[in-house]
């Protein structure tokens, strides 16, 4: 399968592998018979936008997407360069039924486009599609059959002019990249020419570090043999990318065991990683490196080091890395119950002893007499013979049989998706310190070593990761929040196991941790949102004015809470800070105020406001919050019914009475709805474990007169009315001309008003 045009010429903005498969999706082209070439820059009709270019049609778009036109190759008659009297520099398209089509503003490009588009012009004799990718250069197959005449079953994507450097004096030649292999082909006069052929799947690393005075413009390719040097590329960002690309297609190929598509998004995340965790620099892992870059602890870090090191080769390529990360995060059931099997059996003996198991398990289970009981219990199910031995095969047996047995070892076949934050993921490093900093701080918590119950605890916890990169976790009054959430009845225990810092150890055992999943937000305060594996907590960072306002009235929200247990204001149970290089990021982890093993058929945002509250048709999907029109276009109220109305409108005003004396403002109402007659099938979720208000106690909401499940809380409660929303007023009522009564932005006495007037209309 070919990769496509993209190769050889370099586009005025390089698009992402995600970017060319929503371009494709959006436009319906079968990606098993169309490839992506590439996109460019321009100018259709005064019209700017980008045109992409396929390997059988070509779609000019503006920044929304609109299709402005659309020509097959087939009906492409004629391309010619021509300059206008106002516009120079253009290309003209000329279709077969005698429509034309005008671009400029090409970005110096016109002549790499021109060549591409003249050979689509070709008759159909001429357009082999075995030459996709050699169009630059005609000759390229022939030349590249010439040389290894070994090799015609591959087809080369592209071609380079370089030298390999040596201690002879260097000559040119060609480096021909394939879907599998680099190789290179030296011509000389009087010798035999030199051949290098490079399998892509045994490439360690891939490097343009090597450009010494003496190397310049050099990509080095180390293999477990031997490293080469090849220099002389008039361009060697380009070639190096091209390279890569093409390296990182062929291992996941190799790693998924399917035919190689030409998109590697996911892979070149994972070599990002990779990378960062390589500190020798030498392509490899130690165990060590491998240790410290997941921050693993034996004997988890040596278990899962050897199920990755499959082959027994005392280091991981980035193939082995790869391969192992592919099990962890979207393997399916079988492939993480074979790689938990050899996590527990360390000695690769085939088979299972208790002892494997308890030394495994005991760190994701409290110690005490139950997790005895909890591990013989298990291994005597998985022992089918009763001989004190569990085989693969019982292994394998006993856990496809109980789902209970998937639940509990934590082997789920739940591939991750893009939102989730697990091992491989950008930001894995950094959740993981945080649930490991979070872990500290709550265990360590003496109520003896605090003269004043509101003063901050920081923790240094460089020895969890890299000594050169360490992170610093600040916990903010951790004895307050630790009696708030013992108000609410949420044990530390609970906290914990709800952050799922058991979860990582139990997660990388059994070859499937749930961690943290990204969570959409209609909003515009930018927040970054964390939901927890259970879905009951979640972790949001916080500007530094909500940070630091915050720390000013947390005494107020302590003595509020306290006299006011059924309030709907968010429960806020921990509030820190992490610190790395020179990043600093408040948050606070918080109580989902939805909790419900009922489906969400919709979700809204309310202020009592109306102008810039809608979210467009196209934009809602689940988990996306709609906002007040929408409720209004809906038609909807919330129905709780005549004997729950007066006591919801009564808290809600006793709420916001304590936001507005605090002068806070732009506070929503969040509100769930679930209508239990579209309900298929319950969702398993993990229910509230924490003291439930009298709105939270049918099926973990209220249940109104009207049949349906309403959810509700109150969020957003640390925005104050400052000099930044004073402006914002500002700026919507003189200069925008708005309605200054139903903007967001307004003082916190007119929003308190106009919220409880709301909030009367819409309780029914």
């Amino acid at each position: 399968m070919i990769l496509g045009l993209s190769n050889f010429v370099t586009s005025s903005r390089n698009r992402s592998d995600d970017d060319q498969e929503l371009v494709m999706l959006q436009f319906g082209l079968d990606p098993t018979i169309v490839r992506f070439l590439e996109v460019y820059q321009c100018d259709y009709e005064s019209i700017t936008g980008k045109l992409y270019i396929f390997s059988n049609t070509m779609i000019f778009t503006d920044k929304t997407w609109n299709v402005y036109f659309r020509l097959d190759f087939p009906n492409l008659l004629q391309v010619q360069k021509k300059s206008r009297k106002v516009v120079r520099q253009c290309l003209i398209l000329k279709s077969d039924i005698g429509d034309t089509y005008f671009l400029s503003s090409l970005n110096g490009k016109r002549d790499e486009i021109y060549k591409v588009l003249q050979y689509f012009a070709m008759s159909n004799a001429q357009r082999d599609a075995r030459l996709i990718g050699t169009i630059k250069y005609p000759s390229m197959l022939d030349d590249f059959k010439s040389h290894f005449p070994d090799f015609e079953h591959e087809h080369p994507i592209t071609f380079y002019v370089c030298s390999k450097y040596g201690t002879l004096k260097n000559r040119y030649g060609r480096i021909y990249i394939t879907e599998n292999h680099l190789l290179f082909h030296q011509a000389t006069l009087l010798i035999k020419p030199k051949r290098f052929i490079i399998p892509l799947t045994s490439i360690l690393q891939l490097s343009k570090t090597n450009s010494a005075f003496i190397v310049p413009s050099c990509i080095s390719v180390a293999t477990e043999k031997k490293t080469l040097y090849f220099q002389g590329f008039t361009d060697r960002n380009a070639s190096y990318s091209k390279m890569r690309k093409a390296w990182l297609c062929a291992i996941k190929a190799s790693v998924t065991n399917t035919p190689n598509d030409g998109f590697c998004s996911k892979f070149r995340v994972l070599h990002e990683q990779f990378v960062s965790i390589d500190k020798s620099t030498n392509g490899v892992l130690s165990l060590e490196e491998f240790s410290i870059g997941l921050n693993l602890q034996p004997p988890v870090s040596e278990s899962m080091y050897n199920c990755f090191d499959k082959d027994g080769k005392g280091h991981l390529t980035f193939h082995d890395f790869c391969r192992g990360m592919h099990i962890l995060q979207w393997g399916n059931l079988e492939q993480k119950i074979e790689f938990s099997f050899y996590m527990y059996d360390r000695e690769n003996k085939q088979f299972i002893n208790k002892r494997d198991m308890y030394d495994m398990l005991i760190q994701t289970m409290e110690e005490g007499v139950q997790v005895n009981k909890k591990i013989d219990e298990i291994f005597n199910i998985m022992d089918l013979d009763g001989n004190g031995y569990v085989y693969f095969n019982e292994y394998k047996q006993t856990v496809l049989a109980y789902p209970e047995l998937q639940r509990l070892l934590g082997i789920a076949n739940d591939n991750l998706d893009s939102s989730t934050i697990g091992l491989g993921h950008t930001d894995f490093s950094m959740v993981q310190n945080m649930l490991i900093g979070i872990e500290h701080a709550v265990k360590n918590i003496v109520q003896d070593d605090y003269s004043d119950i509101y003063a901050s605890h920081k923790l240094s916890i460089k020895d969890l990761n890299n000594k050169e990169t360490g992170y610093t976790l600040t916990a903010y009054s951790p004895l307050v929040f630790k009696r708030i959430r013992e108000y609410f009845e949420y044990s530390d225990m609970q906290y914990l196991s709800s952050l799922g810092v058991d979860q990582i150890v139990k997660g990388l055992l059994t070859g499937s941790w749930k961690s943290m999943k990204s969570l959409s937000n209609s909003g515009r305060s930018g927040s970054i949102f964390m939901k927890t594996h259970d879905d009951l907590l979640i972790i949001k960072s916080l500007p530094s004015s909500e940070s630091n306002f915050f720390k000013r009235i947390l005494e107020n929200y302590y003595d509020f809470l306290l006299c006011n247990k059924d309030t709907l204001l968010t429960r806020i149970y921990g509030f820190y800070k992490i610190e790395f290089g020179s990043m600093s990021i408040p948050f606070v982890v918080m109580e989902n105020i939805i909790v419900t093993e009922q489906p969400i058929h919709e979700l809204y945002d309310l202020k009592g406001s109306t102008v810039n509250r809608s979210v467009d048709e196209e934009e809602i999907k689940p988990g996306i919050a709609m906002k007040d029109n929408n409720f209004a276009e809906n038609n909807r109220t919330i129905g709780v019914g005549r004997r729950k109305k007066q006591k919801l409108i009564t808290q809600i005003i006793t709420d916001v009475t304590f936001l507005s004396s605090l002068r806070i403002c732009d506070y929503s109402l969040l509100v769930g709805i679930s209508d239990p007659t579209q309900t298929e099938k319950l969702s398993e979720i993990t229910p509230r474990m924490s003291y439930s208000s009298i709105y939270q106690r049918d099926s973990g909401g209220c249940y109104g007169d009207d049949g349906l499940f309403y959810y509700i809380g109150i969020i957003d409660i640390l925005t104050i009315w400052d000099t930044n929303k004073k402006a914002e007023h500002a700026c919507k009522t003189l200069v925008l001309q708005m309605d200054k009564t139903q903007i967001s932005a307004v003082n916190p006495v007119n929003y308190y008003e106009r919220f409880v007037a709301y909030v009367g209309r819409i309780i029914t």
